[in-house]
């Protein structure tokens, strides 16, 4: 899915990170769930997320107040990742890196949207080559194969229909 991170629940539902002794929230000492359980056993009992049955993990301390909460995973545009991008993001980003190519920014941008385009499409073998060419379309447009260099990839790229996007 995504990346988890662990956290403690402190007594007035808060959560924070389970190196921290007590909630910086509210200054309070965290109480273990368990002993609250014991002590009220008529309250309902709260959702767990993430916790495993098996006891056998040595680096589990108290799991009963340590939760594992999903975050949602951040791209970035400048960074050679699986973020998945449509045929129409693409071409958005790709209109955007050749303006963006007089400062020569654009050129890593055109790079990084073709590789990331390639990878949606389930080309992780040639994805590199895939940001190669995006890093050099912006030169091959003055060759006289331009047509077969450069318009062709991009209408591949523009309008393949990729793997579905899984979120």
């Amino acid at each position: 899915m995504s990346e988890l991170e662990y956290f403690k629940k402190c007594p007035n539902n808060h959560f924070y990170s389970e190196e921290l002794d007590s909630c910086p929230e509210c200054s309070i000492e965290s109480t273990d769930i368990s002993n609250k359980e014991e002590n009220n056993s008529d309250a309902p009992e709260e959702p767990t997320f993430g916790q495993s049955d098996d006891n056998s993990n040595e680096n589990s301390q108290n799991t009963s107040n340590t939760r594992i909460i999903p975050t949602k995973k951040e791209y970035s545009w400048w960074s050679y990742d699986d973020e998945y991008i449509s045929g129409w993001t693409y071409f958005g980003r790709s209109i955007l890196g050749a303006l963006l190519a007089f400062f020569l920014i654009g050129l890593y941008l055109n790079s990084v949207t073709a590789y990331k385009r390639a990878k949606s499409l389930g080309n992780d073998d040639t994805a590199t080559l895939w940001g190669i060419w995006g890093f050099l379309t912006s030169f091959l447009i003055f060759t006289p194969l331009a047509l077969i260099t450069n318009t062709i990839p991009h209408w591949y790229l523009w309008f393949s229909n990729g793997k579905n996007q899984s979120n």
